[in-house]
């Protein structure tokens, strides 16, 4: 990880668990140009493993720029080809703003973190 020009550490810090096939990225900080390396080789990583789903959990991703919304694009790509689900969690309004923005609202499917464990860990 890369520390940030303040040298307070990493900006984005990422955690996967893993449920049988199924596995949430979390996502917690600034998802921003120089912040993409840790994020791609762990979901890289996950998805090789094909996975029947994928969450992305934005519940404490602060924010992101062209290069972030360009990752999880490349996500989305990534899943279609391993015909895993890719879901994107408690997204905030900001994130959810620059989806509609962006017209990648379409593209994504969203769902609250309680209605994921619901369908896919109970």
């Amino acid at each position: 990880m890369i520390d940030n020009q303040w040298g307070y550490g990493p900006v984005l810090n990422v955690d996967c668990t893993e449920h049988n096939d199924v596995y949430i990225i979390s996502l917690k900080g600034d998802l921003l140009f120089n912040e993409l390396d840790d994020a791609e080789k762990l979901f890289m990583e996950k998805i090789a493993l094909k996975p029947r789903v994928i969450g992305l959990n934005c519940k404490s991703l602060v924010s992101l720029d062209s290069s972030g919304l360009g990752l999880f694009i490349k996500f989305k790509k990534e899943s279609e080809k391993s015909n895993t689900r890719l879901l994107f969690l408690n997204i905030t309004d900001h994130i959810s703003t620059l989806f509609d923005a962006s017209k990648l609202d379409s593209m994504f499917e969203l769902m609250s973190e309680s209605d994921f464990k619901k369908t896919y860990l109970s």
